[in-house]
């Protein structure tokens, strides 16, 4: 009997080609909440986001991420607690 499996880890990136980034984009939005909505129809699933602070971004990569989430028809059925770490 195996008591301990290590679970499988999956990795996303999401970026954009184009800069200056350019305005709001729906369809941005419905990608991401489809993804992360198909990822957790497993809910044994657990998702860490990490915003990068490549170009001094994090601030603003935060803000779209909570931007989306408080969007979402999911935000009461997914939980989101935030942890900031200020480096």
């Amino acid at each position: 009997m195996k008591l301990f499996q290590p679970s499988q880890k999956q990795t996303f990136q999401i970026y954009t080609v184009h800069e200056p980034i350019g305005p709001y984009d729906a369809k941005v939005f419905n990608t991401i909440e489809h993804i992360v909505v198909q990822f957790f129809l497993k809910a044994e699933n657990a998702l860490i986001y990490i915003c990068s602070d490549e170009e001094q971004k994090a601030k603003l990569r935060y803000n779209s991420f909570n931007r989306w989430y408080n969007h979402s028809k999911f935000s009461t059925t997914i939980g989101k607690i935030d942890n900031v770490f200020n480096i």
